[in-house]
Formats: structure tokens, C-alpha cells, sequence
């Protein structure tokens, strides 16, 4: 065995599902013969134990390991599977913890390692440097890809989300003191978090039914460009396929009245850009969403209503600002300042994301909106955004309600959605409805077709000061070419489906 083999790229990689299973009996072939070629010893030690019901089932976790390795293979055999050996990552009463996976479980890489299953490449934790630490990395080896290909069962055999808490509840943990991470917290069901458990639950059956793609995507999943907390570049690698559209509701600072919104779906994922490629069922889409829906409820919360482009100065505001960047730069400054608690930590956060602005152009920026909008002053910088997120996702809610009503697909990235071309109206109607029963005012709405078009024509009026801007705006809104990959993952998933 290896501790580190040159063809594995350890950033190529995926994280390890816990929550990973197969009834398929091909799966339980593999694991059985698997298992049976492990000696008595370590067949012992694989078998979990409790403290009062004895030996549970020993080919559990192995089934586990096996069906989410099984998934990472078949997305790309050199994609890589990091496991965290964090004790804490680990609780088998958690309700977080569906099949109740124990810490064990890294022994059953551990074991598999040593039986030439598999590859491994190291995890190693840096004190001084945190953003350089690493989990391990596992990846099959020929052996067993060999396995899996005697198998040669769909993907889709596997269930990825296999019982899986779909209403999570967070807060910060008070023994973290230096990261202060969010971690899921236990809680008691109540009347309504069975009822929002039933809504999230309604929404994923639906989604099952229908196929969510990208005919431009050669491979399925992207790798995004991301910092990390520490202000550090990183890969990530995100998975676009049938088996992540998995979506959950997480709730922030052990409260049900903060945050709330939709989360989990692949498209979440997707640069903003690469939405407007979404195929559902094969079918194109259109997304529509709220002209800058914080603001806009802010506002109303102040007696105002927003009308117009809210970030639009109509000048140009600092001379260190070109202004075909100018309403981009504002709109995400303020909704930054929207989430941020201080000015300072909003410019901080600003400058995490986007690097090259001065504070004082920021400032000067953050002045001219505030100009426009003065009864917005107060909302800024006084940590509005947790509150707001539980308004948006209630939004949600009534509209994902409704659609699901129909037995129509319908996506969120939570205050915008996107359905297919046909159920635009639907949609806008929907919309309307959603905000009025919640915030008792409708709110305007605007569909990327429209915006697309718009955003053009404002990249056009700057060609001549600003072209490769012009070319690259021009390139993202036309540009557009079905791969045969797409073609082959479709028909692929029709054939399971029996359709």
C-alpha cells in the first residue's frame, strides 16, 4: 500500500455520504464477497457493537463504504473520496446520522486499504496554516473497479440521501472558541417542524420524477474557483447529476425564526451564468426573480416601495469604478451590508469575495445607494440578513407548495426559481400570490430572458470603452451547444426510469 500514489489529485475530489445505500442485491453481492475475503480477525473488528442491543448488522457500514465509493466511480473513476476522522463528525444517535454510522467506520477504509481496494493519499492537519489541512483521500484501486464493473449496475441503484433529516437546525459551537463553526444541533419535533419535514419531503418525492441537466456539461459536475474563509484560493468540485438534487431547510442560531431557506439542489451550485443552460426533462428553462427582494422587503417594513432598478445610480459615483461595473460592484456591497453585523466587516467580507476596491470608493458607493434609498440607512450593517432569509424562505415555501400541488418541477436558489419555458406564467403568478399572503404587498419580478436582453443592450452602450466586457456579456447570453455526454446521461436515466 501507497501513502501517496502520483496519479491521485488530492483537490479532485468528493466528500464521503453517510448517508449512502443500496438494496440492489448486486450491492449486497459485492459487499459479501468483499467482506469474506477479510480474515477472521478483521471481520471481528469490523462488526459495530452497542451498549445494550449487541452486535448490530456488520456488513452495514462496509454497505455503506461501498455504495457511495460505487457513486464517486461511476461519476469519474479518478475522482478521489475524502473521509474526516474527526471523532465529532460521528454521532450514531444524531438525527443527522440516519443509519447511524459510527466513527468505525474509517477502519472499514482502513481495512479495505490494506486488502489493495484501495488507494489512499494521506490527511495531515496544519495548526499554523488551517486552510492548507486535509482530510484523506481514498479512491479505488484496479481491484476494485474490476468489482465494480462486474456489477454494472446504474448509479441510480444507489440512494444517496437514504433517510436522510431534511429540516436542520444550526448554531454556533461554544466549545469552536477560534473557528466558531455552525454545527447541527439536535431538537424536539413539534406540530410544525413535522409539517415543514412533510413540505421538504413532498418537494424531493416530485423532484425524483424529474430529470435536471446541463446539455452543455461534458462530465457531471463542475469544479469551482472558490476562497476559503481565510481569504485563500481553493478548488471544489461540485456534482451535477441526478442524485444531488436532494434539498433540505436549515435553520441558523438555534432559532426557527432565522434563515430557513431551501437548500441542498446542484443548481445552487452553478455560477449564475450557467444556469440559464438548465434543461428540465429536457425541456428549456426560464428564471425569474425578485428585483432585489431584501431591499424591497426592507423598504416595506420602512412604509416604501422599491420601483425601478434599485442599484442603478444613473451616474458615474467614484472615478476608481468603471461604469460597466459600477451597479454590479453596488448590488453586492449592499446585500453584503444587508448580512453584516458592521461597515467594517461588511467591507471585509467585500474584499474576501472581490479583491481590487478601495475602501473609500466602497464607501463613497454605499454613500450614493443610501442617497437614493435614505430610508434603507438604518437596515444596513445591523445584521437584517439572518431575519430576512426567514421571510424569503417562507416565500419559498408558498411557492414550492403550489407547484408541488401541480406535480410540476420547479427549482429555487432562494428569491429566484426556475421552471420550464412553458410554466413561466405559472410561475409569476405563483410569485405574486407567495408575497402578497406573506408580506401583504406584491413585489416585482423579473425573468432572466428579459434581464438578458436588458444586460446586453448595457454591455452594447459600452463596447466601444469597454469591449472584451462587451464580448464576454455577448458570449455568456449566446453561446449555447448540446454535448453528446448530456445526450447519453438522459437516455441512461429515461431507461431507469422505465420511460
Amino acid at each position: 500500500m501507497k501513502d501517496f500514489n502520483d496519479e491521485m489529485q488530492r483537490d479532485h475530489s468528493r466528500k464521503f455520504n453517510v448517508h449512502a445505500w443500496s438494496e440492489h442485491k448486486a450491492v449486497k453481492k459485492l459487499v459479501n464477497k468483499i467482506f469474506n475475503s477479510f480474515t477472521i480477525d478483521d471481520q471481528e473488528m469490523l462488526v459495530p457493537t452497542s451498549n445494550n442491543k449487541g452486535k448490530s448488522d456488520s456488513l452495514k457500514q462496509l454497505r455503506t463504504t461501498l455504495a457511495d465509493l460505487y457513486v464517486g466511480w461511476k461519476t469519474d473513476p479518478t475522482l478521489c473520496t475524502g473521509i474526516s476522522r474527526n471523532n465529532n463528525d460521528y454521532k450514531p444517535k444524531s438525527r443527522y446520522n440516519a443509519l447511524h454510522i459510527p466513527k468505525k467506520i474509517t477502519k472499514v477504509f482502513d481495512v479495505l486499504c490494506e486488502y489493495k481496494y484501495l488507494d489512499i493519499i494521506k490527511g495531515a492537519y496544519n495548526p499554523e496554516k488551517p486552510w492548507l489541512s486535509r482530510t484523506t483521500r481514498y479512491r479505488p484501486t484496479e481491484l476494485l473497479q474490476s468489482l465494480f464493473n462486474e456489477i454494472a449496475i446504474s448509479q441510480y441503484e444507489i440512494n444517496l440521501r437514504y433517510k436522510e433529516e431534511c429540516i436542520i437546525l444550526r448554531d454556533k459551537d461554544p466549545d469552536d472558541q477560534k473557528e466558531k463553526k455552525a454545527k447541527d444541533i439536535e431538537y424536539i419535533d413539534t406540530p410544525e417542524t413535522c409539517s415543514m419535514r412533510l413540505e421538504v419531503q413532498a418537494y424531493n418525492k416530485l423532484m425524483l420524477e424529474h430529470y435536471v441537466d446541463l446539455p452543455t456539461l461534458q462530465v457531471p459536475y463542475i469544479i469551482r474557483e472558490e476562497k476559503t474563509k481565510f481569504g485563500h484560493p481553493s478548488q471544489k468540485l461540485y456534482p451535477v447529476d441526478q442524485l444531488h438534487k436532494f434539498t433540505r431547510r436549515i435553520f441558523s442560531r438555534n432559532s426557527w425564526e432565522l434563515n430557513g431557506r431551501w437548500n441542498g439542489g446542484f443548481w445552487q451550485n452553478l455560477p449564475k451564468h450557467m444556469r440559464r443552460d438548465i434543461f428540465i426533462d429536457n425541456e428549456p428553462t426560464d428564471e425569474i426573480d425578485y428585483s432585489g427582494l431584501h431591499p424591497s422587503i426592507l423598504a416595506l417594513e420602512n412604509g416604501f416601495r422599491l420601483t425601478g432598478d434599485r442599484y442603478d445610480m444613473e451616474r458615474q459615483v467614484s472615478s476608481n469604478i468603471h461604469p460597466s461595473h459600477q451597479r454590479e460592484v453596488i448590488k453586492k456591497l449592499v446585500l453584503i451590508c444587508i448580512n453584516a453585523k458592521t461597515k467594517q466587516k461588511a467591507f471585509k467580507a467585500f474584499h474576501n469575495k472581490h479583491s481590487g476596491y478601495k475602501n473609500d470608493d466602497l464607501e463613497v458607493l454605499l454613500d450614493a445607494f443610501v442617497a437614493k434609498h435614505p430610508y434603507l440607512e438604518s437596515s444596513l450593517c445591523s445584521d437584517q440578513g439572518i431575519s430576512l432569509m426567514n421571510i424569503d424562505s417562507k416565500i419559498t415555501t408558498h411557492i414550492i407548495n403550489q407547484f408541488v400541488a401541480l406535480d410540476i418541477p420547479i427549482l429555487s436558489i432562494h428569491d429566484s426559481y426556475i421552471v420550464k419555458l412553458k410554466d413561466t406564467g405559472l410561475l409569476r403568478s405563483a410569485m405574486s400570490v407567495a408575497c402578497i399572503e406573506v408580506l401583504g404587498a406584491d413585489i416585482e419580478a423579473e425573468a432572466r430572458t428579459k434581464k438578458d436582453l436588458e444586460y446586453l443592450k448595457y454591455a452594447t452602450t459600452w463596447r466601444s470603452m469597454d469591449r472584451d466586457f462587451y464580448l464576454d456579456t455577448f458570449k455568456h447570453l449566446t453561446h449555447f451547444e448540446k454535448c453528446i455526454e448530456y445526450g447519453d446521461r438522459y437516455k441512461e436515466w429515461k431507461k431507469w426510469k422505465g420511460i
